[in-house]
């Protein structure tokens, strides 16, 4: 006996004989009635919409007005793919796939006068050279060279500044080796930039501009809006916040647990605002007085017996 679907000879003891194995028999099934399978499913689903539910319809409507578009060809992201950085097509996913282009790394980056920058490395780097008046463009020009896998690759450089090629790495690793040897093969001026190469670029920002050095991305927005809770004021942050009540700053914070946790008399209210300062002053439950035996000096209660031997004073 042969099997239908292989075609090898078995000794019939599967089934009916018709097949040698479970295997073959499932296969068979999958592949012949695939298409009468698939019609029957079609025919059963017409006219049927899929129910969607309150949160459903919700993150809908939200997506509508605030979509999300292909960062290579710029078409619209549907619902399903709107976490996607590209439309999923062959062009724009192989564009998409490393080198020096918007969003191909794991950094954090974003515009700066036209120029986009794929870390805060390159941020202050870009921001000290145009402050200086250094010549400096992103560099369009690419380079062929084959990896630590043996398989050939494309590099993109960062930026071209006076006619020398300029690569800022955060760390360094076998590929930057290569890259930079495809890149002098080629007869080109090469550099690459560390982190200790940009000191005087970061103290350069830090003194002139801010700590918070992604808030100076044109495209920078924060990702969450909450109201104050003690002065009602919109603000935005970048961090989710998972308290009860949500404060815009210190003072707020200061000002609107107090309100719950310390309750003030109004004598002592009455004398923060006549001293000005917020320090509850001291107060003894009783009060004290020193006695000493000559050797031993400590306070005891005024008004409670003095111990024998001992007499009131320090000395």
């Amino acid at each position: 006996m042969f099997c239908k679907q292989c075609g090898k000879e078995h000794n019939g003891s599967y089934g009916s004989g018709t097949f040698c194995s479970q295997f073959c028999a499932r296969r068979y099934s999958a592949l012949v009635n695939k298409e009468v399978k698939n019609k029957k499913i079609s025919e059963s689903l017409k006219g049927k919409k899929h129910l969607k539910t309150d949160e459903e319809k919700i993150k809908h409507e939200e997506y509508e007005q605030n979509p999300n578009y292909c960062s290579i060809c710029g078409k619209f992201l549907e619902f399903n793919k709107r976490f996607n950085k590209t439309c999923g097509s062959k062009e724009c996913a192989f564009r998409n796939c490393g080198g020096s282009r918007k969003n191909s790394g794991n950094s954090l980056g974003g515009w700066y006068k036209g120029i986009f920058c794929h870390s805060t490395y390159e941020l202050v780097f870009v921001i000290y050279c145009l402050d200086h008046n250094i010549n400096i463009k992103p560099c369009k020009t690419t380079f062929k060279y084959f990896g630590t896998d043996n398989k050939e690759h494309t590099y993109y450089p960062d930026f071209i500044v006076n006619n020398e090629i300029i690569e800022i790495k955060g760390y360094f690793s076998d590929s930057v080796k290569l890259k930079e040897e495809a890149v002098l093969k080629a007869g080109k001026s090469y550099k690459i930039l560390y982190k200790k190469d940009l000191t005087e670029c970061f103290n350069y920002v830090y003194n002139n501009y801010t700590n918070n050095l992604k808030t100076l991305y044109e495209d920078y927005k924060p990702k969450y809006k909450y109201v104050c809770s003690h002065c009602g004021k919109e603000f935005y942050v970048d961090n989710k916040r998972t308290t009860e009540k949500i404060y815009c700053c210190r003072k707020c914070s200061l000002l609107g647990n107090r309100s719950v946790t310390n309750k003030i008399s109004e004598g002592l209210k009455h004398y923060y605002a006549e001293h000005k300062t917020d320090r509850k002053p001291y107060k003894r439950k009783y009060k004290q007085q020193w006695i000493t035996n000559g050797t031993i000096k400590t306070r005891i209660p005024l008004g409670n017996e003095i111990p024998e031997g001992f007499h009131r004073g320090r000395r």
